[in-house]
């Protein structure tokens, strides 16, 4: 016979005279290994497994292919394994409920039926309420692979109820913010944790503040910004958002046009801290670069990239480089990025190379 692989192993018992001896035999969902008698036993008791499927009684067997042998009509009528021909070489049957509970309890009364429950169902793993699901695959239309990762990472939403809790909300997101259908469930699947909020204590407020308060009304511009960073839903208006507008009003010299094409442009630096980013890299190009705050201001309103830029690896150690390669002051290189600002997201490692090209093509210092 061809015996067929599969990745699933599980241990088959071999019945004898003198027991059950479970070294004979190899088995694989899909088809059977021997390993070390030459021929099969003339049947099968049954196989001790672990973790073997998710099934109830009514689950087929896709197939068992191993020796055209048998089972003892005592064992099929215990229930032990049920197998029929199915051509040489080849036998297909039905999952028994011994391959599922250990020795001592196979010949208790089986509870799967009981423990069936049809608002319940598995997927990869996860026990899912039907209604859950469905409306996280078919409705919200999260995408597939991050189905597991909504489950394992925030398994507080299993417990929310779909039709008062979860609906609003994507009503919400894609009747009031306008936002197209594809991109509210990326959303979900980037950050599942909006599910959790409160449509009336966080999405809401947050959504109009963005609006009002930092976008100038412009709804299309708002749509994009929760589509592309939904964790900005996550933040309070009060002691978050606000004091980040005021100091990038006041200390960086953004206009209210220049903010809102910042946001717009760069959602995620809403997510930077204050007193760990933002203050400290403004303070850099200020003080150490000596880049005046209308310049900043043109910085970031022309790339406002330069707000999410990493403090100690490009903003502070970039220039110092640049510097260094080219013989400049720093304040020299201030200026130079005040009119080239992607020159702050060059690593610091790469700099010497470029250089080097320059100079290697009759460019001078």
């Amino acid at each position: 016979p061809v015996w067929m692989p599969h990745p699933k192993t599980v241990s088959i018992a071999r019945k004898s005279t003198c027991g059950t001896e479970r070294d004979g035999f190899v088995g694989q969902i899909g088809g059977l290994v021997p390993r070390c008698s030459p021929t099969p036993p003339s049947h099968w008791e049954g196989i001790v497994a672990c973790n073997l499927l998710t099934y109830n009684s009514r689950t087929p067997l896709l197939g068992l292919r191993g020796s055209p042998g048998g089972m003892s009509s005592a064992s099929a009528r215990a229930g032990v394994l049920s197998l029929r021909m199915a051509g040489p070489g080849r036998l297909v049957g039905r999952v028994p409920s011994a391959w599922s509970v250990p020795p001592k309890k196979r010949n208790q009364p089986s509870k799967l039926h009981k423990e069936y429950d049809p608002r319940f169902c598995t997927y990869r793993g996860v026990r899912w309420p039907r209604l859950m699901l469905k409306f996280i695959v078919e409705d919200a239309g999260v995408p597939s692979s991050r189905i597991s990762y909504l489950a394992l990472e925030t398994p507080q939403i299993l417990a929310l109820n779909v039709t008062s809790n979860l609906w609003p909300k994507l009503r919400f997101l894609r009747d009031e913010l306008n936002i197209p259908p594809g991109q509210v469930g990326a959303a979900i699947g980037r950050f599942p944790l909006l599910l959790s909020l409160s449509l009336a204590g966080n999405i809401r407020p947050t959504t109009d503040y963005l609006r009002d308060g930092l976008l100038m009304g412009d709804a299309a511009a708002l749509a994009g910004v929760v589509s592309a960073y939904p964790q900005v839903l996550g933040l309070n208006t009060t002691t978050n958002l606000a004091p980040k507008a005021s100091f990038l009003r006041s200390e960086a010299g953004l206009s209210a046009q220049q903010l809102a094409g910042a946001v717009a442009g760069n959602p995620s630096l809403l997510g930077r801290s204050l007193e760990g980013h933002l203050r400290p890299l403004v303070g850099t190009l200020t003080v150490k670069l000596g880049i005046s705050k209308k310049d900043v201001a043109r910085m970031i309103a022309s790339n406002p990239r330069v707000l999410s830029t990493p403090l100690d690896t490009r903003v502070r150690e970039t220039p110092r480089r640049v510097a260094r390669e080219l013989r400049m002051t720093l304040r020299d290189v201030g200026a130079l990025c005040a009119r080239f600002p992607g020159l702050l997201a060059v690593a610091p490692g790469a700099v010497g190379a470029r250089v080097e090209w320059f100079l290697g093509h009759g460019v001078s210092r």
